[in-house]
């Protein structure tokens, strides 16, 4: 009877484990959504050590982490400049991304998080 009971208090407590400082976040991610909503075209970001990178809806984007993941400090978010007919959610994305703070790994993806917002990625581009 007590291993039973004992389960779901093992699996909540492995739940909350989180990633050791320095660990690798390397891998291609797709945005699904910012605090909960999709947003008009289509984001990714790709991960390498401390290099980040990838496709905001309109332009290319590039960055470095300037803290050991999980945590995260982007210098400032460099793009390219090409002329955007429609916005399509180029300004919130990038916005988002520049004021994450960590990291967190989830089932499929991963976690941006920061004071205002979270970013949520499944893996794959």
């Amino acid at each position: 009877m007590f291993r039973h009971a004992a389960l779901p208090a093992l699996l909540a407590l492995a739940a909350c484990v989180q990633p050791e400082p320095g660990a690798s976040f390397d891998g291609s991610y797709r945005l699904l959504t910012i605090d909960g909503k999709p947003i008009p075209g289509t984001a990714t970001m790709t991960i390498a050590g401390k290099s980040v990178r990838g496709s905001a809806p309109c332009n290319e984007y590039w960055t470095t982490n300037g803290a050991h993941w999980p945590a995260v400090k982007l210098a400032p978010i460099a793009s390219t400049r090409r002329q955007c007919y429609v916005e399509g959610g180029e300004a919130e994305f990038l916005g988002a991304l520049a004021e994450t703070t960590r990291a967190e790994p989830v089932a499929g993806g991963l976690e941006l998080v920061g004071p205002a917002h979270r970013m949520r990625f499944r893996t794959g581009e």
